[in-house]
């Protein structure tokens, strides 16, 4: 589109290639750092180690944060 004659035809080009380009590098700076948080460490609490008894499992979701 921005190729194109028609001047909104460039700007609606422009501003299309502007905003994937943006989308594509906030993909890779703002994802890595969504996933480097710590925030989901009380669900390793909640998993089941393979040998774990049910009581065990029972205590880990009690002692989960955000359940009543």
């Amino acid at each position: 589109l921005t190729l194109g004659e028609a001047k909104p035809l460039q700007n609606v080009g422009g501003l299309t290639a502007a905003s994937l380009l943006i989308a594509a590098l906030m993909t890779f700076v703002a994802v890595p750092a969504l996933a480097r948080r710590r925030a989901y460490d009380g669900l390793a609490a909640l998993a089941p180690a393979p040998a774990a008894s049910t009581a065990a499992v029972e205590q880990a979701t009690e002692r989960a944060p955000g359940r009543e």
